[in-house]
């Protein structure tokens, strides 16, 4: 499949230019440590949880903690979205 660059739209709905940045340092950097945490948190208590970030135009980085019994629909079908996303910019 082609790469696809998301485009900043104006308000009248028009494609202005492609957004282009990369943010992987920062998630490296600010953010990873954070979820070290996190991910220690919720895996103690069994705590469901998903976090994604956006750290290229299309890339995301996420977690997902959904093993138990406690996961609600709602979050087991955004795993399905953030992931069939991610299949479609592949």
């Amino acid at each position: 499949m082609e790469d696809r660059v998301p485009y900043i739209t104006n308000h009248a709905g028009n494609a202005a230019k492609p957004v282009t940045f990369d943010l992987e340092s920062v998630y490296d950097n600010e953010i990873a440590p954070l979820m070290d945490k996190i991910i220690a948190i919720c895996g103690a208590n069994s705590l469901p949880m998903i976090a994604s970030f956006c750290i290229q135009p299309n890339k995301l980085c996420t977690t997902v903690m959904l093993s138990n019994e406690r996961a609600p629909w709602i979050l087991k079908h955004a795993v399905n979205v953030i992931f069939l996303r991610q299949e479609m910019d592949a």
